[in-house]
């Protein structure tokens, strides 16, 4: 079983993921900066979530 903080990081991660498919398919691309920060932050917190 996953520590919860692994856990959030991993879900955090594949929401990350999902909203920028979902920016991709729907075309907009004007605000894709956005999730793509936030994903950068939450991989940077599975990083260090894998790390401890």
């Amino acid at each position: 079983m996953l520590p919860p903080g692994l856990a959030a990081a991993c879900g955090l991660v594949l929401l990350c993921i999902g909203a920028l498919t979902f920016h991709l398919c729907t075309r907009l691309l004007h605000n894709f900066a956005f999730p793509g920060f936030y994903l950068a932050t939450a991989v940077a917190s599975l990083a260090l979530a894998i790390s401890t």
